[in-house]
């Protein structure tokens, strides 16, 4: 996994902080219904703030090198936070996608930006 150590989380994970975080990294794509993206991401027990903080902002980054194109008319908070959990959390054979499916090569692109911008993975899974 390609994650935050969620053990050196500091910030809670409450509804403020998932608004906050959908907030800062992805209104000036005009998604829609942040609701809907922070009631899925609460029902997600297994992210900490500082790795779901981690998909947000990794999301957003390359959201206008890989994702625009493929969501030219948006799409919502709940699905692209989707894609990028399941892209960092999942291996790619528990997909829920069929291999014939558009968006698998679209998760893994984004796998991939995350393996090359991220300057140490390891130090980042264990200390971070």
């Amino acid at each position: 996994m390609i994650l935050p150590n969620r053990e050196l989380n500091i910030y809670p994970k409450t509804e403020e902080n998932l608004n906050a975080i959908l907030s800062f990294y992805f209104d000036k794509y005009l998604l829609s219904d942040k609701q809907k993206g922070v009631k899925y991401i609460m029902e997600n027990d297994n992210l900490s703030m500082n790795q779901i903080e981690f998909i947000a902002r990794k999301m957003s980054e390359c959201w206008p090198i890989i994702f625009k194109d493929h969501f030219p008319n948006n799409t919502s908070y709940a699905n692209i936070m989707h894609l990028g959990i399941l892209g960092l959390t999942v291996p790619d054979i528990k997909w829920e996608y069929s291999k014939s499916n558009r968006i698998r090569p679209v998760i893994s692109e984004f796998i991939e930006y995350v393996n090359t911008t991220e300057v140490d993975i390891d130090y980042l899974m264990t200390n971070n």
